[in-house]
């Protein structure tokens, strides 16, 4: 059977254009890809600024402490302190939403169980201690012992917000590298295509 040379130009233009529907379909769907890999790694390291951001939440709440005991002046402390509450439970449910793996809950659950008891220290037994005028006893001992639990667990609060951070770089790093290895296949794909 042969064909005229017509029906074979045809023949060859049409696998031409099938050729070129499947590159731009192929590339279209990788470009796509990209676009989320690169997005899921930007969030990520979005998200590893703030777990570091969160880890100066102890420092903060020591300022207070420290103007509390200094101070004694209870409506500026317990303001400064609502303040502080605030701005914690917000970074805290925003973590809530960023830790995804069971090691990172756990790490976060590790966190939130040191700030309670930090957040118990201050409020039911600094406050109270500072703040008791009734009392004409020596406190000083006291606050000094409560000031060494207190940076105790703030340093300590640092150890899994570190762990959590470290982590959400590291997915970014991942996404990083899945977002390269696209763009090499959308690369090699279209030079042999080419």
């Amino acid at each position: 059977m042969k064909l005229k040379i017509g029906t074979k130009l045809m023949f060859g233009f049409g696998i031409c254009v099938i050729i070129t529907i499947f590159l731009a379909a192929f590339n279209f769907t990788q470009l796509r890809s990209l676009s989320e890999k690169q997005d899921e790694g930007h969030a990520r390291s979005e998200d590893a600024l703030i777990a570091m951001e969160m880890s100066f939440m102890g420092e903060k709440a020591y300022r207070i402490i420290a103007d509390t005991i200094i101070n004694q002046n209870e409506k500026e402390s317990r303001e400064a302190w609502k303040e502080y509450m605030t701005e914690y439970n917000e970074d805290s449910a925003y973590m809530d939403e960023l830790v995804d793996t069971d090691t990172e809950i756990a790490w976060m659950e590790e966190m939130d169980s040191l700030f309670d008891r930090m957040i118990n220290d201050v409020e039911n037994i600094l406050f109270p201690l500072v703040f008791n005028t009734s009392s004409s006893m020596d406190k000083s001992a006291q606050l000094k012992e409560l000031d060494e639990e207190i940076d105790g667990l703030i340093d300590e609060i640092k150890i899994p917000l570190g762990k959590i951070q470290a982590s959400l770089a590291n997915e970014s790093l991942e996404a990083d590298e899945n977002f390269d290895s696209i763009a090499s296949k959308v690369t090699l794909v279209s030079i042999i295509l080419a």
